[in-house]
C-alpha cells in the first residue's frame, strides 16, 4: 500500500514544546514516515503506512498527551468541497 497523509486539527498546544512533544510521539510510532506539527496553526500533518497504522491510532497517541485531535477533512476539488459543505450543513 502507498503511504497515506492526513492532517489533524490539534487543540491545546500552546508553545513550541507542545508541538515538539507531539512530533516526537508521532514519529516514534511504527509506520509513521514523517510528521509536521505546528502549535500556531494547531495542526499535525502525518505521513504513514496504512498497513501498520490507522487514523484512530494516531488520534489516540495525540489525545494520550492531553490534546484534542480530529481529522481535518480536505476536499480534492471544488465539487468535493461544495459537496462537503452541503452534507455538513445543519
Amino acid at each position: 500500500l502507498e503511504a497515506q497523509k492526513l492532517v489533524f486539527d490539534v487543540d491545546g498546544m500552546a508553545c513550541e514544546a507542545c508541538s515538539s512533544k507531539v512530533t516526537k510521539t508521532l514519529t516514534a510510532l511504527e509506520g509513521v514516515q514523517s510528521s509536521e506539527v505546528c502549535h500556531v496553526g494547531k495542526q499535525a500533518a502525518v505521513t504513514f503506512d496504512p498497513a501498520s497504522l490507522n487514523a484512530k491510532a494516531l488520534i489516540e497517541a495525540i489525545t494520550e498527551l492531553g490534546y484534542d485531535a480530529s481529522i481535518q477533512v480536505a476536499a480534492e476539488t471544488e465539487e468535493e468541497e461544495a459537496e462537503l459543505v452541503e452534507t455538513t450543513e445543519i
